[in-house]
């Protein structure tokens, strides 16, 4: 395993978990730098969504430690404590897993009504200025069936960012949406991490984004993780890896 040159804000050692039968990660580790991109990729069932789990403390491996600046073990952590870190983590799910009953003002205040005791005009000025940084105009009354592709991914990384998390975790934001949307997103997601300077954590299925947003990428294969900066892997003679992109149908030159 490559390691980050930077410094790493997360490390994984030695990660095994199984779902009933079939092995998802066999003596997996790999590490993530601080307040840059990365980028998890593998193919369908590779773990990538459990692996972001796992970093939330909402999955337990069966053995394995996570390290959090080389000083907390979340695997070990009790769940009060746990519930308090995942404060300082932020979700873009997939497909942006916005509640449709709700508009878009109150499905991005949903988490500050839940987690401080703050008032709605702290709460209407804090939701503004988090629409206004990811580009989001005059959404506040509209419904999320309303929302274009593009829209609903700004909605939700404006909730994923509204406690202002240290890391944040992406998981296939660019599933489902065309090319032109896809750079849309990416440009979101970078300006972001321009601006914030906050750890991304990001599963897709998309090598040409990868090459072009990514620090660091780490290929969930075979139970292990592959890692290194992503022009590396993507020229790599690993077989492993050559494989994986053949799979994918990006040629390489």
């Amino acid at each position: 395993m490559d390691e980050p040159k930077s410094r790493i804000h997360l490390e994984l050692h030695n990660l095994r978990f199984k779902w009933g039968a079939r092995t998802i990660f066999e003596d997996l580790s790999c590490a993530f730098p601080g307040g840059e991109i990365s980028v998890v990729l593998g193919a369908s069932g590779a773990g990538k969504s459990t692996l972001l789990r796992m970093i939330a403390c909402l999955t337990k491996p069966d053995s394995g430690e996570i390290w959090l600046d080389g000083e907390t073990e979340l695997t070990c952590m009790p769940e009060r404590q746990a519930k308090h870190f995942r404060r300082s983590i932020g979700m873009m799910f997939q497909g942006g897993a916005l509640l449709d009953a709700l508009p878009v003002f109150d499905n991005v205040a949903l988490p500050l009504r839940e987690h401080t005791n703050q008032s709605e005009s702290q709460i209407a000025r804090e939701v503004q200025a988090v629409f206004e940084s990811v580009g989001l105009h005059e959404v506040d009354r509209l419904l999320p069936g309303e929302l274009s592709g593009g829209m609903i991914r700004r909605a939700a990384l404006a909730r994923a960012l509204i406690l202002k998390p240290e890391i944040l975790l992406c998981d296939e934001p660019f599933a489902g949406l065309d090319p032109s949307t896809i750079r849309l997103v990416e440009s979101m997601l970078v300006e972001a991490n321009r601006r914030l300077r906050i750890t991304m954590i990001i599963t897709s299925h998309n090598i040409p984004s990868t090459l072009r947003m990514a620090a660091w990428t780490i290929l969930l294969t075979e139970g292990v993780a592959l890692s290194g900066p992503p022009e590396e892997l993507y020229k790599s003679s690993d077989s492993r890896l050559t494989r994986f992109f053949a799979e994918d149908g990006v040629g390489r030159t």
